[in-house]
């Protein structure tokens, strides 16, 4: 089981998102709005951050989140879920970039394989 932040302002993909990775056992810290993720930071540094990388209504992007969690938890992995086609900007500062719509099934092996700290493609199912 990992400790997941997750930052997402979609309310439904929050949800779906949410409740995917606690029926598999992982213990998630919601989060629609990327200040108040900052703010938690501190008292809930997770095992994994999966967050999306753009927000609407903001300038604010999921780099910020994602700098301040490295700067709590150096062994922090990154998930990032987006809907820009060039995610090559994030690369260098996470674990995984993920297009969306995500896959849940891509999604709870790029957990678990964070949390094993090896590559996803270690636990990706086959077939």
């Amino acid at each position: 089981m990992a400790h997941v932040m997750l930052v997402e302002d979609d309310e439904a993909t929050r949800y779906a998102t949410q409740r995917a990775l606690e029926q598999a056992g992982h213990a998630v810290a919601p989060f629609g709005d990327p200040d108040a993720a900052l703010d938690a930071l501190t008292q809930l540094p997770p095992d994994v951050l999966v967050l999306d990388y753009g927000f609407r209504g903001t300038s604010r992007d999921g780099s910020a989140i994602a700098d301040r969690a490295r700067a709590l938890r150096r062994d922090v992995r990154v998930i990032f879920m987006t809907g820009y086609p060039d995610a090559a900007v994030v690369l260098s500062r996470c674990y995984l970039v993920l297009p969306k719509p995500v896959n849940m099934g891509r999604l709870l092996a790029a957990v678990r394989a964070a949390t094993l700290h090896v590559s996803v493609d270690a636990v990706a199912p086959r077939g």
